[in-house]
This record gives C-alpha cells, sequence and structure tokens, in this order.
C-alpha cells in the first residue's frame, strides 16, 4: 500500500469566531466498520448553515463514508482518518457503488472525457463547486481507497464510470495531511 505525504504552506483562516462541529457529536462512529456517511453529511449541513465553521474529525478514529460535498468559508479538521467507501471495507461498499450510492457526474470541461473513456465519472471523495474559502487542514489521512477502484477500473459490472479523483475543488488549502490510496488524481 502507498502513502503519499504533501506539504503545503497553509492559508489558514482566523477562526476565533467559527462554528465547530464534531462529526462523533451527530452520530459518527468511527470504528472503520460502520458508514458515517448519514452522520456526516449532518454535521456538513450544520456547518454550512452557520459559517465560518469547521467540522472535526477526531484523532484516533476511522470514519467511513460516501463522498462528501463541501460548503463556502468551511474547515475541515482531519485528524483521524476519513476513508472512502468502496467494495473491500463494507459489506454493502461494492452495492452502494454499483447501485448509485456514489454519484456520476460529468467530467470537468476541461478534461474532456473521462481518463477511462467518453463517459460519466464517480464524484470525488471530497467535492465542492463554485465555493470559496474551504480549508482542509490536519495531522489526519484521507484514503480514498484506490487500491479497490484500480483493480475494478475495467469490470464495467462493478465500476460504471470513471474512477473519482479524491478532491475536487477551488480555493482549497492543504497543511499536513496525508492522502492515502488516491483513485485517481489528488487535486483538480
Amino acid at each position: 500500500m502507498k502513502m503519499f505525504m504533501f506539504l503545503f504552506t497553509t492559508l489558514v483562516l482566523s477562526c476565533a469566531e467559527c462554528s465547530t462541529f464534531v462529526v462523533t457529536d451527530f452520530g459518527a462512529v468511527g470504528d472503520a466498520r460502520t458508514d458515517d456517511s448519514a452522520s456526516i453529511s449532518r454535521a456538513l449541513a450544520a456547518a454550512a448553515n452557520a459559517p465560518p465553521s469547521v467540522v472535526v474529525f477526531p484523532a484516533g478514529l476511522i470514519f467511513l463514508s460516501g463522498p462528501l460535498n463541501l460548503s463556502n468559508s468551511m474547515t475541515l479538521q482531519v485528524d483521524g482518518t476519513l476513508r472512502a467507501i468502496s467494495g473491500n471495507n463494507t459489506d454493502t461498499g461494492l452495492a452502494y457503488i454499483r447501485d448509485g450510492g456514489w454519484p456520476q457526474i460529468p467530467p470537468l470541461p476541461s478534461y474532456g472525457d473521462s481518463r477511462d473513456g467518453p463517459y460519466l465519472q464517480y464524484q470525488a471523495f471530497l467535492y465542492a463547486t463554485g465555493v470559496t474559502d474551504v480549508v482542509i487542514n490536519g495531522s489526519g489521512t484521507i484514503d480514498g481507497q484506490g487500491d479497490w477502484w484500480w483493480a475494478n477500473q475495467r469490470n464495467r459490472s462493478v465500476v460504471r464510470a470513471g474512477r473519482p479523483n479524491l478532491v475536487q475543488f477551488v480555493n482549497v488549502s492543504l497543511a499536513t495531511l496525508t492522502q492515502r490510496n488516491p483513485v485517481a488524481t489528488y487535486l483538480a
């Protein structure tokens, strides 16, 4: 398993007045087995309604989730592990992806067709469009489960669209964050 570490200069927004939302307060378990998607989505929705905000993934926990949509003036504080649901880490991961739980979207216009051909691609694990002031920070890991996506990229009964990017949005700053197992590109 490959691990990639990127260090970037951090644009730290002053968050003395930020609202803080800890995903475990919204029911996320972080046991590396439970699908925490709904709990994390509730935390993100609450944060979107109270900008500027910080959404915290506590250290020592592994949160499984489907793709996440980020909003304006939002910081993800990833101190634990944020891991994409895949066909190899939950009993329902394969069905989740195959049956539409992971949205399919057109590739960015600058991409032309998806890297895998002229069809839709799966939405990036962390996705935002038309937003500003988004920051990813923390000492944790974002694990896209790229090994599973790469192993299944030609199996159209399982992976019915182009593989997702790990992160796809603009106006973001990354700081001392480990990104593991990207499916396609790191940042788009």
